[in-house]
């Protein structure tokens, strides 16, 4: 299914809620993720083997199938681990990303690696996308591709001006950027930043909630990386809580997301 409809330019038009959840061998993660709405995911094929991944694959075979799962593979690919993960018959898999891991990998290796997983396009896999890359490396990949990148996982407060050239070019060529807020410790908030003033605003629990919900409100999807199935609820319960407090204030989020893109273009 296209991963495209888990996300959107504003968040109170979100259909679903537009994260992306990490799951492991953690019983009852990937559950009450389902649960809680989400429909998309991203795992380690090695952890669906274990018995509580396998019962992770009967979770997402239940319902109407709506599903997105991810995995990714890293430089240098090798065809035989990469048909071992395609091959995996309990569960199939929407998208491979390519973990670039740019400012390591020089591109030439970066453009034969896509090569590699581009030929087993043919094989019943949908879609190929990027991780950790930048943009020099993200066009190089779009202008000599025969198969684009479909989606882009990087971690935006890592990367100066909040990664703001990679996550206009996914706009442009409407590639799905999903945003690792993984290492979001590292973005300085103050008391008149955006977040914490939509955290004022809502009544929500964090300042790192806020984050979530504006980079929502920018059109990103979220990988969320958590400890447990409570973390996964509290997420979501935030991002509806910020959604429905733009039926009203519509206008004041649009602000506050102005202010947020031009924080994120002056970060060093």
């Amino acid at each position: 299914m296209n991963f495209q409809g888990f996300t959107s330019t504003l968040l109170r038009s979100a259909g679903r809620p537009p994260l992306i959840v990490r799951i492991s061998t953690l019983p009852g993660l990937l559950q009450a993720s389902l649960d809680a709405g989400v429909r998309a995911f991203c795992t380690d094929m090695e952890a669906l083997r274990e018995p509580s991944g396998k019962a992770a694959c009967e979770a997402l075979k239940t319902g109407n199938n709506m599903h997105f799962l991810q995995t990714d593979v890293a430089i240098p690919v090798h065809e035989s681990s990469l048909k071992a993960r395609l091959s995996h018959g309990s569960v199939s898999i929407d998208c491979l990303n390519l973990r670039a891991n740019s400012s390591h990998t020089p591109s030439d290796q970066i453009v034969t690696a896509w090569r590699t997983i581009e030929s087993h396009t043919s094989n019943g896999l949908p879609l190929l996308g990027l991780a950790d890359v930048d943009i020099a490396s993200l066009r190089l990949i779009y202008s000599t591709a025969m198969t684009k990148p479909s989606t882009v996982m990087n971690r935006p407060f890592t990367q100066n001006q909040g990664d703001r050239e990679v996550r206009a070019f996914c706009q442009e060529h409407s590639i799905v950027y999903q945003a690792d807020l993984t290492m979001m410790d590292s973005l300085e908030v103050s008391e008149d930043h955006p977040a914490s003033q939509l955290r004022s605003l809502t009544g929500l629990e964090t300042t790192a909630q806020a984050v979530q919900a504006l980079m929502v409100g920018l059109g990103a999807g979220l990988v969320l990386d958590v400890p447990n199935e409570h973390e996964v609820q509290k997420t979501v319960r935030s991002l509806q809580q910020v959604r429905n407090w733009t039926y009203v204030y519509a206008a004041r989020f649009r602000e506050l997301l102005a202010e947020f893109q031009r924080d994120l273009e002056n970060l060093k």
